[in-house]
């Protein structure tokens, strides 16, 4: 499972979204090549907007 696998299958938009994976952020260029394993700690950032 990549980054991507994980945004799609929890419906997370990729728009204003940050991926870190064990404390390393993921460069939106390697989403869809950034293998996961089943003990990595994974961070994810939304942008939220509003006032």
């Amino acid at each position: 499972m990549t980054v991507h696998d994980i945004l799609e299958w929890r419906h997370i938009p990729e728009a204003g979204t940050a991926v870190a994976v064990n404390g390393r952020l993921i460069p939106r260029s390697r989403w869809n090549s950034e293998e996961l394993d089943e003990h990595d700690n994974i961070t994810l950032i939304s942008a939220a907007f509003g006032g």
